[in-house]
């Protein structure tokens, strides 16, 4: 990310200041759909203040999904193999 957001850093100490940077606009500035369009600060900020805070469940991949059941299909042809 910071290749395509800082493509001319040369020193340190600019990579440092780009990922400073990078993370405020992200935590501060930047909102997210998974958020109802809350800040990630803003719903750490309310996440504190409350005893339960509202829940973001991350939404399904299923490029993930299908990996792992191709990973258990294998698994039993190799397990129906071996007896």
């Amino acid at each position: 990310m910071l290749k395509i957001l800082y493509p001319n850093i040369e020193t340190v100490a600019q990579v440092r200041k780009s990922v400073k940077e990078t993370i405020n606009y992200y935590m501060n500035e930047y909102p997210q759909e998974r958020f109802h369009g809350l800040t990630a600060s803003e719903v750490r900020e309310a996440a504190k203040a409350t005893d339960e805070p509202v829940l973001y469940p991350i939404k399904e991949n299923k490029r993930i999904k299908k990996y792992w059941e191709d990973i258990d299909e294998k698994k039993g042809l190799f397990n129906s193999k071996c007896y």
